[in-house]
């Protein structure tokens, strides 16, 4: 049913009057509207993920593990700007070479992953591979990965060599690792291998044709199992995934693989030296820098190959511009092919170009702070005239090329006993174009007491002690013997020869007893600290109660102060005529002087004295003393006579 038509003018009247209800006044003030706190923008979080291959290593192998470091956005994935630092370090093993002993490296991201080999040193045990990153970028949430590095007897499997061959099988490989006893058992994709022979760390087999047929022009990754000690008490199964790539034709080939790229940014200029690591390099070998997944598609431009081993390349970079290409300030992928067998890998997003002054290495990177050396820094970019300063301290420029420039060090102030560090840096003063990295070391020798010879003399001191030890910096070191400075007559940087001084301090003493009981104390031997402070740099070096006085008085002393307070008692012995009297008097006496009234005397502490004329009473008196004084006192005694 359709509705009235004053129905409709309600409905028209009430939109009316809700519309002018809606509108302002131009002359009614509006409300204010709230307003809340103020929220602080997002913290932007970058998850560090850091994987490490192989998981396994032996002590005194050559082999090492490639550890990957990827950055993304924990909210898009999306990575950190490039050349953001982060920080690998291990607790087991070697960052770069075999006896390096290098447990950090600092990397710089680009495309959100850096690369470095970790080897494995001289310890065995679970290396635990961890990722940090600091950047005004956002924050890093730390990663770790771990790897395995065995002593010989540990059970695990390494890699393969070689690690491709033909589908139709026949080619022997040597699979690498550590543990193995026979019997094992090895598969290539599900498909058994013949095994020739069987050591502790490596294990030769005949691989088995492909379980899938291979047509020409493609290949096939197949996993690679090793059953050790097949029905024995050490019996155990270890895995290696895609270890192994059939490929038509291609027994024993190498596939090249890339580990790191070091520096990963250069000029557009091109002429930077850069370091690829790897596995799988034969010569002769082809580099371009530029972009595409694979080998097919890959456009780029070719750096030119300065040398290269099994495990390594030097190249010199291209210009960013050239064959019709332009890669100015772009991250780049690089292509490495072994161009005798064609086959190729592509490291993605590995090289970014644009960066203007690289600092690549520096030699020697430390010194004593008081000695200048000269300095060399290598990298690229470099413009003379420059300024360069080492841990913040401009150094004198000596010399400067494209790639080099050498340097006199500065003369730091040392104002605390620490070593001082810092960042290499390098200005092109014409254009401003600046390079820092790598790190300068300005060493603070801090002394150490080995020992003092002699170590024992009388409290007047003046006798010649020689203190011998390391760091010692002549012309800049006081001695003390406690608080009191000794006279150097010598001194060179392993030994000080000095006049020692009086000892000026407390002698601990050992409680004594003198004869007639009377208690004292003896001083016994106390020994002080022998410290060495170097007055130029405020080091200081202790030996603790490295010097021994000896007391000139060592003979027991009374502790009494105070004279005696005398006394006595009386007895009158049978018969009337004798009186035996006994000193009560306190406080230690050593000599008593008695008169008994009748004109006799004594000296005895406890003496006896016969009367004549009795009855009578006396007047008898007693004076105790000791070194510090006397005291008397007088008692009547009553001599009955009968």
């Amino acid at each position: 049913m359709k509705p009235s038509r004053s129905v409709h003018l309600l409905l028209i009247a009430a939109a009316l009057a809700a519309a002018a209800c809606s509108t302002k006044s131009p002359t009614e003030p509006s409300s204010p509207v709230p307003i809340g706190p103020k929220v602080p923008p997002p913290v932007t979080t970058f998850i560090l993920t850091v994987t490490a291959n192989p998981s396994h290593l032996t002590i005194g192998s050559t082999t090492g593990s490639k550890i990957t470091v990827q950055a993304a956005n924990s909210q898009d994935g999306t990575p950190p700007p490039n050349l953001t630092p982060v920080t690998l370090t291990t607790t087991l093993g070697e960052f770069n070479s075999i006896g390096s002993s290098v447990q950090s490296v600092n990397l710089q991201l680009v495309g959100g992953r850096a690369q470095a080999v970790l080897f494995p040193g001289t310890s065995a045990g679970t290396a635990t591979v961890g990722a940090t990153g600091t950047s005004s970028v956002g924050v890093f949430t730390p990663g770790a990965a771990t790897v395995v590095i065995g002593s010989p007897g540990t059970f695990f499997v390494n890699s393969l060599a070689p690690n491709t061959g033909d589908p139709a099988g026949g080619l022997v490989v040597t699979i690498s690792g550590g543990g193995f006893q026979a019997p094992v058992g090895v598969t290539f994709g599900g498909s058994s291998a013949s095994v020739k022979s069987v050591s502790q760390n490596a294990i030769q087999v005949i691989t088995p044709p492909s379980a899938t047929p291979v047509p020409v022009g493609t290949t096939l990754q197949v996993s690679v199992t090793v059953t050790n000690n097949i029905g024995g008490p050490l019996t155990g199964s270890a895995t290696l995934n895609n270890a192994f790539t059939y490929v038509p034709g291609g027994g024993g080939i190498q596939q090249p693989q890339v580990f790191s790229v070091n520096p990963a940014s250069g000029t557009n200029d091109g002429g930077t030296l850069v370091t690829i690591v790897g596995e799988g390099f034969v010569a002769p070998v082809q580099v371009f820098f530029g972009s595409g997944g694979s080998a097919a598609n890959f456009n780029g431009i070719e750096a030119t190959v300065q040398s290269v081993t099994a495990t390594q390349i030097i190249v010199v970079t291209p210009p960013a511009r050239g064959l019709g290409q332009d890669n100015t300030n772009q991250l780049v992928s690089i292509l490495v092919k072994n161009t005798g067998s064609g086959f190729a890998t592509v490291d993605p997003a590995a090289f970014k170009f644009g960066s203007k002054v690289i600092l690549t290495s520096i030699g020697p990177n430390q010194t004593r702070f008081d000695q200048q050396i000269k300095v060399t820094i290598f990298g690229q970019g470099f413009a003379d005239p420059v300024a360069v300063t080492l841990a913040s301290l401009a150094a004198q420029v000596l010399s400067v090329s494209g790639t080099e420039i050498q340097v006199l060090s500065p003369l730091p102030h040392v104002t605390s006993c620490a070593n001082i560090t810092g960042a290499v840096q390098v200005t092109n003063i014409n254009n401003g174009d600046t390079g820092t990295g790598l790190a300068f070391t300005y060493l603070v020798p801090k002394p150490v007491i080995g020992n003092v010879t002699p170590n024992v003399g009388d409290e007047v001191g003046g006798i010649s002690v020689t203190v011998n030890g390391l760091g010692f910096d002549p012309g800049f070191m006081q001695v003390l013997f406690g608080t009191s400075a000794a006279t150097i007559n010598s001194s060179s940087v392993t030994q000080l020869v000095v006049t020692n001084p009086p000892f000026t301090g407390t002698f601990a003493a050992n409680p004594c007893v003198l004869p007639g009981g009377i208690p004292g104390t003896r001083l016994v031997p106390t020994s002080v600290d022998v410290v060495v402070n170097d007055a130029l740099t405020g080091c200081t070096s202790t030996l603790t109660g490295g010097f021994t006085y000896t007391p000139a008085n060592n003979e027991c002393q009374p502790t009494q102060t105070g004279a005696p307070k005398a006394s006595f008692t009386s007895t009158v012995e049978h018969g009337g005529f004798t009186v035996i009297f006994n000193d009560t008097s306190t406080g230690f006496p050593t000599s008593w002087a008695w008169t008994f009234g009748d004109g006799g005397t004594s000296a005895m502490e406890n003496p006896v004295h016969t009367y004549a004329a009795v009855p009578m009473t006396y007047t008898v008196t007693l004076t105790a003393c000791n070194q510090n004084g006397c005291n008397t006192v007088s008692n009547f005694v009553t001599v009955p006579g009968t």
